[in-house]
């Protein structure tokens, strides 16, 4: 964070921190629950809150579902703005 606002020195610009997939399936398709992504994500939220960012940007998701435990996580510990973005793969699909 501190190394952003260096860079973008007193120009008026907002930072965002990017939170993307867990990397595993939710159940019932992979073994992590809702529940475990949730407090998994919130931690993550929290820490990127605690830093000073502007706004969380969701990104690369594919799973509503994970995208909603994301959101749910996120808003357990902050009220940052939020820019969640969607990508899909019709190889990836359940």
């Amino acid at each position: 964070m501190r190394l952003a606002r260096q860079a973008v020195g007193d120009q008026p610009v907002l930072v965002g921190a990017s939170i993307g997939p867990a990397g595993k399936l939710l159940a019932p398709y992979g073994p992590l629950s809702e529940a475990e992504a949730t407090h998994n994500f919130s931690e993550q939220a929290q820490g990127l809150d605690e830093a000073g960012v502007d706004l969380l940007v969701v990104e690369t998701q594919f799973d509503l579902n994970e995208a909603r435990s994301i959101l749910r996580g996120i808003r357990q510990v902050s009220s940052l703005p939020v820019v969640c973005s969607f990508s899909f793969d019709r190889a990836r699909a359940p």
